[in-house]
């Protein structure tokens, strides 16, 4: 009986040569076209065979570029089914299969393994918004980030793959829908993250999805860029602050090098008013290096939090956490930074509560005394050490004497041995 299609591709995609899991690729991604025509479709046991290939695919997958090439070619793939429901099922099947085999990934492997996870993210936000952000299949894509990856009782040992899901997915996003993308195709997003703080299965779970999603979105705010920049330009002053920097005037320059400032100042305007298209990274797959802004309404997102903490079900944790992102999200609507790091009136009164008095006068008393018992211990131990060595020389004096005895008897008898030879040979 001969084995089934999926089968033999997994067989050629985990080969040891770079030609021929190419070729596996090529062939797996116009198998999967062909056969995801019309409603033809996969059962998740055949989908998960086939990323068992490609998972190992990827492990034999060496070098940088050829790594990066092929995250972006299994991401692809997404493109290339004929249904929607083929395209979910393949996105829902790489979920499972990462959680399932990350625990058995090395250090040395799991670097690579971020970057498919990355790009894939990257690919299912794409795919959406090929789709015109259509509310649906967003849900359906949330749906599937919650119960196969967030939120998923089945990874016992794959809270790395997860964490790294959560790590990536607001950026991802902005990357993806930048400004165009709707408030109401965010919180339809959102809802995994939610989900998480909600069921509060692991507090790393929580604390990730409270600090790279919900975080991530008032740092992404005006009033939060605002407060990055002022704070990165206070480094740099007090930076430069810690350096002698010689400054040339300008008139000097002129004189000595000839050159004409405001020319080159013109010059160097032009320049930055001709750049049309913003720097990209080639490494992060042709994406701008600045994440655009998403659009968003930080009132509503505020109900939207207290509606969750308010919930019947919610457990006293998740309604702390989910109170305070409300409180959060309210004062950047107000257009007021809430993770600055400034402590509140509350905070510091109960710091200036919780201090201890200290009494220097007896904390210099019992330094003092600490003091000298330390310099007596330390006399003690210089007089014991004295008393050894004293008694080591003494000891090695009488050694040396008794070998200075051994040795001058050993002359003398040499030297009378060699007296009498000398009269015997006189007869």
């Amino acid at each position: 009986m001969a084995p089934p299609p999926e089968v033999v591709f997994a067989k050629k995609l985990a080969g040891a040569e770079k030609y021929e899991r190419d070729q596996g690729v090529r062939r797996l991604t116009k198998w999967l076209k062909i056969r995801s025509m019309g409603d033809n479709s996969f059962t998740d046991e055949e989908m998960l065979r086939v990323w068992k290939g490609l998972f190992y695919c990827y492990w034999m997958s060496d070098k940088m570029l050829i790594q990066e090439e092929l995250a972006e070619n299994i991401s692809n793939i997404i493109d290339v089914f004929g249904n929607k429901k083929a395209t979910l099922s393949y996105i829902k099947c790489f979920m499972i299969t990462m959680g399932r085999e990350w625990y058995g990934l090395d250090k040395w492997r799991k670097d690579k393994y971020l970057q498919l996870i990355r790009r894939f993210v990257r690919k299912i936000f794409k795919y959406n918004k090929a789709k015109n952000w259509d509310k649906n299949i967003a849900r359906d894509l949330a749906k599937h980030f919650r119960t196969k990856c967030f939120t998923s009782s089945n990874i016992a040992n794959g809270i790395g793959f997860q964490l790294q899901v959560i790590d990536v997915y607001m950026e991802e996003l902005a990357k993806v829908g930048g400004e165009e993308v709707s408030q109401e195709i965010i919180e339809i997003y959102l809802e995994p993250a939610f989900k998480v703080i909600w069921k509060g299965q692991d507090f790393r779970l929580v604390e990730a999805a409270k600090v790279r999603i919900f975080e991530y979105l008032m740092r992404q705010s005006d009033c939060g860029i605002r407060f990055e920049a002022e704070k990165e330009a206070r480094h740099i002053i007090n930076h430069s602050k810690e350096k002698v920097v010689d400054i040339i005037k300008e008139e000097d320059l002129e004189k000595d090098e000839g050159i004409d400032l405001d020319v080159c100042d013109k010059m160097e305007t032009d320049n930055f008013v001709n750049v049309e298209t913003p720097a990209e990274d080639p490494r992060g797959g042709n994406v701008s290096v600045e994440i655009p802004q998403l659009q968003l309404d930080y009132n509503r997102l505020a109900d939207k939090c207290f509606e969750h903490g308010s919930g019947i079900k919610t457990s006293e944790s998740a309604r702390t956490i989910l109170y305070t992102l409300s409180k959060q999200f309210k004062d950047v609507a107000n257009d007021e930074f809430p993770l600055s790091g400034e402590l509140d009136e509350e905070m510091k009164a109960r710091l200036e509560a919780a201090k201890i008095p200290i009494d220097t006068d007896e904390s210099a008393k019992k330094l003092l005394k600490i003091k000298m018992r330390v310099e007596a211990n330390l006399k003690k131990e210089q007089a014991e050490a004295k008393k050894i060595f004293k008694e080591r020389m003494k000891k090695e004096r009488e050694a040396q004497k008794e070998k200075d005895k051994e040795l001058a008897k050993y002359y003398d008898d040499y030297e009378e041995g060699e007296g009498g030879s000398e009269d015997k040979e006189s007869d």
